[in-house]
C-alpha cells in the first residue's frame, strides 16, 4: 500500500491498528504480509494529487460556493462520489487503536523516523500481529515484535464503534465564521428571512454541532517553500486565481524519467495604468539551490543579454517562469518583460566534450565513494538539491559500468605489453615468444552457515610479477537469474553474465 506520509490522515498508529485487524479477522487465509510504504513528503507525485488540482482549480473559479450540492457537483466530474452516512459509515479506528495497541513512543522502533511498515501475521495465533519499521526504502534493518498491549491477546477482543454522521467537533472560531459569512451575504435576519428549507444545512450545522478542538494525532509533515519576486517588491499587486498546477501534461511527465516538470507557484499581475498595459511577473520558487557550470552558463547568459538592442533588452529585464529538473541540472525558462521573447538555458552542459556531464559524474562519484542512491538523495535532500530519480540513477549506472569495462581491458592490455616488452629486454623469449612471469590466484566466499555452504560466485585474477599491475581478471557464476530466464523463454542475451 501507498499514501501520502501525513501523520494526520495516514502515518500514524490508527491506520496500523485498521490493517492490522483486517489482516488477522478479515484477509483471506495466503495474505500473510500487508507493506506499507511512504514517500518522502514533497518529493513525491501521487495519482490522486492530479484530481485534487483538478477540484481546486475548478472551486477557485467559483466566486460564491453557498450550498454542498455545488462541491459534490464539482466532485463528481473527477471521481465517484460517496456520501457520508448514506453510502457508508465511518469506524472508529482511532479508539480501536487505543484499546488495543501501545503508544508509538513505547514501540521497539522510531515510529515517525520510518518510511516502510510491515503488518505480519503470527504463526499459531491468528489474533496477533506484529510490527516492523524499516527506515530506509531498500535496506531491510528493522524487526518483527508485537505492539499489542500486554492485556489483549486477540484483536478482535474489542468492538469497533461506528462514528455517527454529522458529529465532529467544529471550533468556536470556525463557526462564528460561518455565522458572520451568512450574515454579511443574507443580512443579520438571514435565519428568520429566509425561507425554510434554502439554508437548511447551515442552519442545522450551528445548531446541532458539538463545539470544541478536534485532536489529531500528528501534524502533517510539509517541505517549506519560500517564494521571493524575480522584479520589484510586492506593492499594488494582486494574486491571479488562473493557476493550473495539475495538468495531465504534468503528470505525465513527474512518471518519466526525465524531465521533470515544475511550474512556478503563483502569478502576480499589477494592476492596470492608463500609461502601460498590465504586465506579468512571476513569484519563483527560488528556496531550492541548483548545480551551475559557471563557464558554461555565463556563456549562454552572454548570448541572450542583448537579444533585442532595439528595445533596449538586458539581463535586468529576464524573469525565470519555470524549469525543467533533470537530474543534478535544470533546464530555466527566461522571459523577457520588455519584448516578451522566450529562452531557455541550462545550468550545466549536458554534452560536454572534455569531461562527463553532472549527472554521469555524479553516479560515477557515488559509486566510487561506496555509497548507494538512497544516502545520496538524502546528501542532496541536506544541501536543498534536485534529487536523482532511480531511473535516472540505473540509466547514468549501465554507462559508467560500461565504460569501465573499457577501460579496464585497455589497462590490462597495457599492462600485459608492458610486462612482454621487459621481458623481450631482458632475453627471456623461448620460440620467438617473451617468457612472463605472473602470480595467479582465485578466491570464492564461504558462508558461515550450513554445511560447506561455498558460495555459487568466484573470482580469478593474474598479475604480472614485475611490475604488479592486473594482467587479467574474471569472474564465473555457476548460476544467474538472467541467462536461466533468457534460456527458459527462448531469449538470447549479448552478455553471458555469468562468465565476465
Amino acid at each position: 500500500m501507498l499514501a501520502d506520509g501525513c501523520g494526520s490522515q495516514n502515518k500514524n498508529s490508527t491506520m496500523i491498528a485498521t490493517f492490522g485487524y483486517w489482516l488477522t479477522n478479515c484477509a483471506p487465509s495466503n495474505v500473510k504480509i500487508v507493506e506499507l510504504i511512504f514517500p518522502v513528503p514533497g518529493h513525491s507525485f501521487m495519482p490522486a494529487d492530479r484530481v485534487f488540482g483538478y477540484i481546486e482549480k475548478d472551486v477557485k473559479n467559483k466566486e460564491v460556493i453557498l450550498y454542498p450540492s455545488e462541491y459534490i457537483d464539482i466532485y463528481e466530474r473527477y471521481g465517484t462520489v460517496r456520501k457520508l452516512g448514506v453510502d457508508y459509515l465511518v469506524k472508529d479506528w482511532k479508539s480501536y487503536s487505543k484499546d488495543i495497541m501501545k503508544p508509538p513512543g513505547q514501540y521497539h522502533f522510531k515510529f515517525a523516523e520510518c518510511k516502510r511498515y510491515y503488518v505480519t501475521r503470527v504463526k499459531n495465533k491468528p489474533g496477533r500481529f506484529l510490527l516492523r519499521g524499516e527506515v530506509n526504502y531498500k535496506s531491510d534493518l528493522g524487526v518483527a515484535k508485537s505492539v499489542l498491549k500486554p492485556s489483549v491477546s486477540s484483536t478482535s477482543e474489542f468492538g469497533i464503534r461506528d462514528v455517527p454522521p454529522f458529529q465532529n467537533k467544529v471550533s468556536a472560531l470556525k463557526l462564528d465564521d460561518v455565522k458572520k459569512l451568512l450574515s454579511n451575504h443574507f443580512g443579520e435576519d438571514w435565519i428568520s428571512a429566509l425561507g425554510t428549507n434554502e439554508l437548511l444545512f447551515y442552519k442545522n450545522v450551528l445548531e446541532d454541532t458539538n463545539i470544541g478542538e478536534p485532536d489529531y494525532e500528528e501534524h502533517c509533515e510539509y517541505l517549506p517553500e519560500v517564494g521571493i519576486p524575480t522584479i520589484g517588491l510586492l506593492e499594488n499587486v494582486v494574486v491571479s486565481e488562473e493557476l493550473d498546477t495539475n495538468t495531465d501534461e504534468s503528470f505525465a511527465m513527474e512518471r518519466d524519467i526525465e524531465p521533470r516538470v515544475y511550474k512556478p507557484g503563483k502569478t502576480v499581475l499589477k494592476k492596470k495604468t492608463k500609461e502601460a498595459k498590465p504586465q506579468c511577473e512571476i513569484i519563483y520558487d527560488a528556496s531550492e539551490r541548483l548545480i551551475i557550470d559557471k563557464v558554461y552558463f555565463f556563456e549562454k547568459l552572454k548570448i541572450i543579454s542583448n537579444h533585442t538592442p532595439q528595445f533596449g533588452c538586458n539581463l535586468s529585464n529576464l524573469n525565470i517562469i519555470g524549469e525543467t529538473e533533470i537530474g543534478l541540472y535544470a533546464k530555466l525558462k527566461l522571459s523577457c518583460d520588455m519584448c516578451k521573447a522566450e529562452f531557455i538555458i541550462n545550468t550545466s552542459d549536458p554534452h560536454p566534450t572534455e569531461n562527463l556531464d553532472i549527472n554521469t559524474a555524479a553516479v560515477s562519484g557515488v559509486t566510487n565513494a561506496g555509497i548507494g542512491l538512497e544516502q545520496f538523495q538524502g546528501l542532496c535532500t541536506a544541501m536543498n538539491l534536485p534529487i536523482m530519480t532511480q531511473q535516472m540513477f540505473d540509466k547514468k549506472h549501465v554507462v559508467i559500468c560500461d565504460h569501465w569495462e573499457k577501460t579496464a581491458y585497455h589497462a590490462m592490455a597495457r599492462a600485459a605489453e608492458r610486462e612482454r616488452q621487459a621481458a623481450i629486454e631482458e632475453g627471456r623469449v623461448k620460440d620467438g615468444k617473451a617468457v612472463i612471469d605472473v602470480i595467479a590466484d582465485a578466491c570464492w566466499s564461504k558462508r558461515s552457515y550450513k554445511n560447506n555452504y561455498t558460495a555459487l560466485s568466484g573470482a580469478a585474477a593474474i598479475v604480472g610479477r614485475k611490475f604488479g599491475e592486473v594482467q587479467f581478471l574474471g569472474v564465473k557464476n555457476k548460476y544467474c537469474c538472467i541467462c536461466d530466464r533468457a534460456e527458459n523463454k527462448g531469449f538470447e542475451i549479448p552478455i553471458r553474465l555469468k562468465n565476465l
